[in-house]
């Protein structure tokens, strides 16, 4: 025990370990926003997004703990009774932000799902690092991850609610030769209609066709309409998948 609190590192290897932990998550956050961005292969790029992103879940706390772990041995003494105290002030938001990564990396409450905790029935609009946002009848709420797992919830199957849509677009004529994936992505960024907390999921065809598969979240559900009369003046026929997987 005495040899481990003689045990130093100098602040510079800590400084050293914060930017190599800092530029590593940078680069796979940036990997996840060119993968987002590019319009792969549908099936590909889902897969590969999927996998980058629970690297991701799990590198964060690991690299968190790690720089922890390089504080507490520049001083052991002053920084680890820092850390006792600061983990025992703040365990019940730690033990949220742990059951946040465990959400993630199971990956079954997601944005656009129907979901049921307690009394309160809505769709899934954000997950972040504390809390999900539940958008419902009555409005916005707010529901942190201890008390998700706490309670317990249930995924609702049906129709889509909240104003999640799942939609099959397809260019009336063949004759014009342009990427309609990305094409139909810019112009969704210029609707109204969106909700933006949730950024639409284009699904190219598989097999190379020109149809396109757009899963967003809309504004209000009433937009339905008027989005699909717009992508109508855009030149492309569009119609709603009941069935969707969300």
């Amino acid at each position: 025990m005495d040899e481990l609190f003689a045990y130093r590192l100098t602040w510079g290897q800590f400084f050293g370990s914060a930017l190599m932990a800092l530029t590593l998550y940078l680069l796979l956050k940036f990997a996840d926003r060119v993968l987002a961005a590019v319009y792969l292969r549908a099936k590909w790029n889902a897969r590969t997004r999927k996998i980058l992103t629970k690297i991701i879940v799990v590198y964060e706390p690991a690299a968190i703990l790690l720089l922890v772990g390089v504080l507490v041995f520049v001083n052991p003494f002053t920084f680890g009774l820092a850390a006792l105290l600061a983990g025992l002030a703040g365990f019940s938001h730690l033990k949220n932000y742990l059951g946040g990564r465990m959400v993630f990396l199971q990956g079954i409450v997601a944005p656009g799902k129907k979901i049921r905790i307690d009394k309160l029935e809505g769709i899934v609009e954000t997950l972040g690092k504390m809390g999900l946002r539940i958008r419902s009848n009555t409005g916005l709420h707010f529901i942190n991850y201890q008390k998700l797992l706490a309670e317990g919830y249930s995924l609702l199957s049906g129709e889509d609610v909240g104003g999640y849509c799942h939609l099959k677009i397809s260019p009336k004529s063949d004759e014009i030769k342009i990427n309609h994936a990305e094409h139909i992505a810019d112009m969704l960024a210029t609707t109204p209609y969106l909700n933006w907390n949730h950024k639409p999921e284009i699904l190219p065809n598989e097999n190379g066709g020109n149809e396109v598969e757009v899963k967003m979240l809309l504004r209000e559900s009433q937009y339905l309409v008027d989005l699909k009369k717009l992508v109508s003046e855009w030149g492309y026929d569009c119609k709603t998948i009941t069935k969707s997987k969300l």
